[in-house]
């Protein structure tokens, strides 16, 4: 896999984390 999907997934759980609006920029 890529290292993209990586790090996608890690902005998508500190995004769930730090609150729903940085959802919204994904």
């Amino acid at each position: 896999m890529f290292p993209l999907f990586k790090y996608y997934y890690y902005w998508r759980r500190l995004a769930v984390r730090t609150s729903t609006r940085a959802h919204l920029l994904v």
